[in-house]
């Protein structure tokens, strides 16, 4: 049976989990992250093991952490913690350790803190990649190229959803990304900002 389609806002939660590569692979229309019996079930359960999460109790301790203190005390932020944590559930509700209710509990209160902390997409993922630096320094450039390719992909779950799960408005379009203009697409400000070569590009 087809599930009930989600609301904006929580396809903006799951969008959140586009800030990986991982994520990407995500739908935003279910909440396992696709329809039973395509092997998510068995992947998702591989994921928590290789985390040391076997057994649902480590799970619910794991994302008490992620939300109260995460990696955060040894530099990271909260768009990389609170973007795993919304990952984490997503693997519990997959595998049953967590019933629908109590999973969109988490994804809901993770999706409410970010949009307070940030104001767009961009400023989201610039936190996201300094988090992800802090923690894993090897990963810094492939987690940038990544994140300028999903701003950059009209297709991409950043560029379908707007921030926030809001339709633009006049009073606050400006918080959104701007749209595509032909071969223009639009690039990260600062930190995130690179110079891309796509033509020697292979690919991914």
């Amino acid at each position: 049976m087809t599930p009930p389609a989600l609301s904006p806002r929580r396809r903006f939660a799951l969008a959140l989990t586009a800030a990986s590569e991982l994520g990407a692979m995500h739908s935003v229309d279910w909440l396992i992250g696709g329809p039973p019996g395509g092997g998510w079930e068995a992947f998702a359960h591989r994921m928590l093991v290789a985390e040391g999460l076997d057994h649902p109790q480590a799970l619910l301790a794991e994302l008490r952490w992620l939300e109260s203190t995460g990696h955060r005390a040894s530099g990271s932020t909260a768009a990389y913690d609170r973007t795993l944590l919304i990952g984490d559930v997503r693997f519990g509700a997959a595998v049953g350790w967590l019933d629908e209710a109590t999973a969109w509990q988490w994804i809901d209160r993770q999706a409410d803190a970010l949009t307070t902390r940030y104001r767009g997409w961009q400023p989201f993922a610039i936190d996201y990649v300094e988090g992800r630096e802090a923690r894993w320094k090897r990963e810094l450039a492939r987690a940038r190229s990544y994140l300028v390719e999903t701003f950059e992909n009209p297709r991409s779950l950043w560029n379908r959803i707007p921030w926030g799960g809001v339709t633009a408005s006049r009073d606050h379009v400006d918080d959104l990304l701007p749209p595509l203009d032909g071969e223009h697409a639009p690039k990260l400000e600062g930190a995130l900002e690179l110079e891309l070569d796509l033509d020697r590009r292979g690919p991914r």
